[in-house]
């Protein structure tokens, strides 16, 4: 049980500089400040005693808010306790209990209070009960294999540059591969499932082709580094080097594909139509688009599409290869 005492300190007895518990890395206070300007601040941050001043346990946005408003004091709860453990507990219980943290927190979290364990069935137990995730052994074991990988990463995983499943996977590899890992998907800037996409295709490559790992990065960055005139638009750069790496992992099916595109090339449409192959490759599956502003465009339209079926060309679409 721990008691606590509501008092008024001046915040000249705080010891801002003091961070053992904080666990946020983002002190932007500009909402925070809006907030306490406008209604006052609502929930008093938590201190521990050292006699000579106070350390801060959880609140530390909240405290330099106040300072930044010309406050003197605050209202603070105390703690007497000397268990460094159970004050480090304290600050994730209060900031979980106060928001989502983010993932840089919850690594933060971790590492402030794994040297307090011995194993990590304990650790996972006890973290699962702080950040009130349910069953959370298995997601606080993943965070375990991931918290210390290089700073760079751990950044760009928080972004979402990095997906958590990509992440997980990235200690199997040599210290120079993750940073080139993080280079590429740092730059790519891709939703997770793309990230995956890209990130499987470069290990069945290094695979097929027989290479070191970081050869096939180097490659892949270069790629990039020459397509960086693309236009910046998400789907575009990730098509491009998704047929990049399609072509080198399956380039039958890349030479098959464009000989399909050929044949439809051939074939006499309209700009009012498009057809496409979306079957990777194998001819077996197309996709036909009408574009047309009214029924009487749309009755002519598919007119002119029974009559493709007397052309030779289109006909021959559907020929083996």
């Amino acid at each position: 049980m721990v008691n606590y005492q509501l008092k008024k300190i001046s915040i000249k007895d705080i010891d801002i500089n003091n961070c053992l518990f904080r666990i946020t890395n983002d002190m932007d206070i500009d909402e925070i400040c809006d907030s306490i300007a406008a209604f006052g601040l609502v929930s008093p941050p938590i201190l521990k005693n050292e006699k000579l001043n106070y350390t801060i346990i959880s609140g530390f946005k909240r405290i330099t808010s106040c300072k930044r408003l010309g406050y003197d004091s605050v209202n603070c709860l105390i703690i007497e306790n000397e268990d460094l453990c159970l004050c480090h507990k304290i600050a994730i219980l209060d900031n979980s209990n106060n928001r989502k943290l983010t993932f840089l927190e919850m690594v933060n979290c971790i590492h402030n209070i794994k040297q307090y364990y011995t194993d990590n069935k304990s650790l996972s137990y006890e973290l699962s009960k702080l950040l009130h995730i349910e069953n959370g052994n298995e997601l606080i074991s993943k965070f375990l294999k991931i918290i210390n990988l290089p700073k760079e990463i751990l950044d760009l995983i928080d972004k979402g540059h990095v997906s958590f499943s990509i992440g997980y996977e990235l200690p199997d590899y040599n210290a120079t591969e993750i940073l080139m890992i993080g280079n590429i998907f740092g730059k790519l800037k891709l939703p997770s499932n793309f990230q995956k996409d890209i990130f499987n295709l470069m290990i069945e490559i290094k695979l097929k082709e027989k290479k070191r790992f970081q050869d096939i990065l180097e490659e892949v960055v270069n790629f990039i580094d020459a397509n960086a005139d693309t236009p910046k638009h998400m789907n575009k750069i990730y098509k491009i080097l998704k047929n990049y790496l399609l072509a080198r992992r399956f380039p039958e099916i890349t030479q098959y594909q464009k000989k399909i595109e050929k044949k439809i090339e051939l074939v006499s449409l309209g700009e009012k139509y498009k057809l496409n192959n979306i079957s990777n490759g194998d001819g077996d599956f197309f996709q036909f688009q009408l574009n047309f502003d009214s029924l009487y465009e749309f009755n002519e339209l598919a007119e002119n599409i029974q009559k493709l079926r007397s052309d030779t060309k289109f006909n021959d679409l559907f020929a083996p290869i």
